[in-house]
């Protein structure tokens, strides 16, 4: 009797800066039917994160490397970076590694790491670019692509144990499998709703109502604004339960993160209005400058940030 194998891999990267490369990498993967392993396949354990990272690595077949713009989090015994002492104990495995490294990407400044850093991220680059199977990536569908390919050819080239349904396997072998097989099925249901999310987000359409809004006075003589958005629903999803949160930035002030208690449904080809009250510094002159207002529009599954930058005019009433 035949069995169908399947190959696991490990992906390993820096995570807050590649989330959406790790992501379709996974999904580049499932569609060789093959199991992704990484930090989002790790469960509460009482093992140290190191020895998880090991074990993990131990039963994966193939290793992918994910070098972008930063070196990551290191190891306060080692000094490396954890994407450094997984990609050196898969060497030390023998484990075929894959090795993709960023060319021209972009640098967002949440991102930005120290000199050190910086230059041990070099070294390791270097280090990388030796190797045997290398390759650039400039965007994340480049990425994607190109692990679909070197994956496919390191199964044929380079074939492994792999895990192979046999009813006849040990109890051990078998509770591994299921375990691989759970992990595998919820990255698929993540990057499902993932994409749910990113098709959904494009349907709902915001606009910032009254841009020569009104400095108001409560009872108690707090200054506030109220800004009312228009969300306008193009598609025919039925959303349900949709809330805004968001900054109100003037001058060198910022104002906590204010969330509307009121959330609205939006029916299909229709539209809704919320409104948000920001509280304001107490002041005689409220001249505003450098207005900024964003927005994080969610609910039904549905997270969308939307930014009105300094043109929008606000004008405070004269009676104050």
């Amino acid at each position: 009797m035949s069995f169908d194998k399947r190959y696991t891999v490990f992906v390993s990267s820096t995570y807050k800066d590649l989330i959406d490369a790790r992501w379709a990498v996974a999904r580049s993967l499932m569609r060789l039917n093959l199991i992704p392993l990484g930090m989002e396949s790790f469960t509460a354990s009482d093992l140290s994160q190191w020895d998880i990272i090991k074990k993990t690595i131990d039963l994966s077949d193939y290793y992918v490397l994910i070098l972008g713009n930063c070196y990551g989090s290191t190891d306060s015994e080692s000094g490396i970076s954890y994407t450094e002492k997984e990609y050196r104990y898969a060497l030390s495995k023998d484990i075929p590694c894959l090795a993709f490294l960023s060319r021209d990407l972009p640098v967002k400044t949440e991102h930005l790491e120290t000199d050190y850093h910086r230059e041990k991220l070099g070294l390791l680059r270097q280090e990388v670019s030796r190797g045997r199977m290398v390759d650039f990536w400039s965007n994340v569908d480049d990425l994607s692509a190109k692990v679909l390919t070197a994956t496919h050819l390191a199964t044929l080239d380079t074939p492994r144990p792999g895990w192979i349904r046999n009813p006849q396997s040990s109890p051990e072998v078998a509770e591994e499998l299921a375990r691989l097989s759970r992990i595998n099925a919820e990255l698929e249901q993540k990057i499902k709703e993932i994409t749910k999310i990113e098709q959904d987000s494009t349907f709902i359409n915001v606009e910032l109502l009254e841009r020569n809004a009104k400095i108001s006075r409560n009872q108690f003589g707090q200054a506030y604004i109220s800004i009312k958005i228009k969300l306008t629903n193009n598609s025919s999803t039925f959303f349900e339960g949709i809330r805004a949160a968001g900054k109100f930035k003037y001058n060198d002030f910022e104002s906590q993160i204010i969330t509307t208690d009121k959330r609205v449904d939006i029916p299909p080809w229709e539209d809704a209005i919320l409104a948000i009250q920001f509280p304001m510094l107490p002041s005689k002159d409220l001249k505003l400058e450098n207005i900024n207002l964003s927005f994080r529009i969610t609910g039904h599954n549905l997270s969308a940030p939307i930014h009105f930058e300094s043109e929008t005019q606000i004008i405070s009433d004269p009676r104050f």
